[in-house]
């Protein structure tokens, strides 16, 4: 089954456009260090929103008009996408002079990718690539650079790009890169929250972030995004960076901490969003900073509402004292697998001030064997009895006290003190006893 940036070669070739088309920027990025190519841009001279169109009508795709004002679209087939742009300045040389960095401004002609593709497979694409600002070096020796100062003032974003970049690559960070950052980073701000939580997420979701994110606070930018980190001093940021190494190192090495209970934790983290969302839980460290924050930022409702729930269950957690099962129970069932994320949390910023001692270690065994031995197994069992029982056993009409006694019902069969539908039924019956009694004093 053809490729989209393959089928685009054969419609270039028929619409004649191989000789205004070029593949640009990440797209070439990756050829140069032989990554798998993930998506696809092109800049094309000439209309890119209509040849989108005509494009993704011919591909039997679907088409996505992604800015008008900068005629640019975006062509899906499958799980590929394809970005076309208009070429906005007179040559594609002058254009690449309008990008971030030199690993992003580089071009290869669809006329040179064409003859590869029909007279020389196998040929070095590297070879026919327009680099006129040392890209493919910048490459080969592991540095991101900036094209100028002035295109970071026209896009603001890209202050942040800079350091996404050098953490998905693993590149430094060009001296006179980071003192334009620093310069310019009250920018940042005029750049949509939407693009900037993007961006973060390519960063957060590396494994070793924490120096990338250091060398963002150093520059100013990270404390633009995050105000809360602007006033601490010296001594709760080296907390503050030191909590989110440790909770990269969990995530990492998951075993070292949860053993033989350690598969869960890493099938739980194995979605993206919640390892992003640990990191910035930790960057956030407060509720009243998180709501201010979010409105920043517009995280979705499912990032929200992760971060609310470890904040707001930190605290929740060390205060359990040799708790009860049915203590045990409720808190679990407040939480169900995000525990694992509150563990890793409460183990993270433990670790850089310890004061709960040998606590934290005994109450996370306590928790993580109970969810996992008790918990787990009895929720697959439930709902014992439902609404419909209370109506046809009992003769009560539906009210609030419906979801009293079935959560009631849920919480004995999660201790264990009940299993079956007919201890269930027992044990409403008795609730709706003590009920009518005590409405009858």
């Amino acid at each position: 089954m053809p490729n989209l940036i393959d089928l685009f070669s054969e419609y270039a070739m028929s619409n004649d456009l191989t000789g205004k088309s070029f593949i640009v920027g990440g797209t070439v990025r990756d050829i140069v260090m032989n990554q798998p190519v993930r998506d696809i841009d092109i800049a094309v001279d000439g209309d890119a929103i209509s040849i989108g169109q005509s494009f993704a009508k011919e591909a039997d795709a679907t088409f996505v008009l992604l800015d008008e004002s900068f005629n640019s679209a975006r062509v899906v087939l499958r799980n590929e996408h394809m970005d076309i742009c208009s070429i906005r300045k007179g040559s594609i040389t002058d254009d690449l002079g309008e990008r971030d960095l030199t690993i992003n401004a580089m071009a290869i002609p669809f006329s040179k990718y064409c003859c590869m593709k029909l007279e020389e497979e196998g040929t070095d694409l590297r070879a026919a690539i327009i680099d006129p600002f040392g890209g493919m070096t910048d490459i080969r020796h592991g540095v991101i650079r900036m094209i100028s100062a002035e295109n970071f003032v026209s896009d603001p974003l890209r202050l942040l790009r800079v350091y996404r970049f050098a953490c998905t690559l693993g590149f430094s960070i060009d001296p006179s890169t980071s003192a334009a950052v620093n310069n310019l980073r009250h920018l940042i701000g005029s750049s949509a929250a939407e693009r900037i939580s993007e961006e973060l997420r390519h960063i957060l979701l590396c494994d070793h972030t924490t120096p990338i994110l250091t060398a963002m606070h150093d520059s100013g930018l990270l404390s633009e995004i995050f105000p809360n980190l602007a006033v601490l001093g010296s001594h709760d940021l080296s907390a503050l960076w030191e909590a989110c190494s440790c909770a990269e190192e969990i995530l990492s090495n998951p075993a070292v901490y949860f053993g033989d209970r350690s598969g869960p934790v890493e099938e739980f983290f194995s979605v993206e969003y919640r390892r992003e969302c640990l990191k910035l839980a930790i960057l956030m460290a407060e509720e009243a900073v998180a709501e201010e924050i979010f409105k920043k930022l517009r995280l979705s409702r499912r990032e929200m509402d992760y971060i609310r729930l470890i904040h707001a269950r930190k605290k929740d957690i060390l205060q359990l004292d040799n708790p009860d099962k049915t203590a045990l129970m409720a808190f679990l069932r407040k939480l169900d697998n995000t525990l694992y994320a509150l563990l890793v949390y409460i183990f993270a910023v433990d670790s850089v001030s310890p004061s709960h001692g040998s606590h934290v270690s005994s109450l996370a065994n306590n928790l993580i064997h109970t969810y996992q031995d008790e918990y787990i197994p009895r929720m697959k069992r439930l709902p014992l009895i439902n609404g419909y029982d209370l109506i046809d056993k009992f003769s009560l009409s539906p009210s609030s006290f419906f979801r009293e006694i079935l959560s009631g019902i849920e919480l004995l069969a999660l201790e264990g003190k009940i299993s079956t539908r007919e201890e269930a039924l027992k044990a409403a019956g008795k609730m709706i006893k003590g009920k009518s009694l005590m409405s009858g004093l």
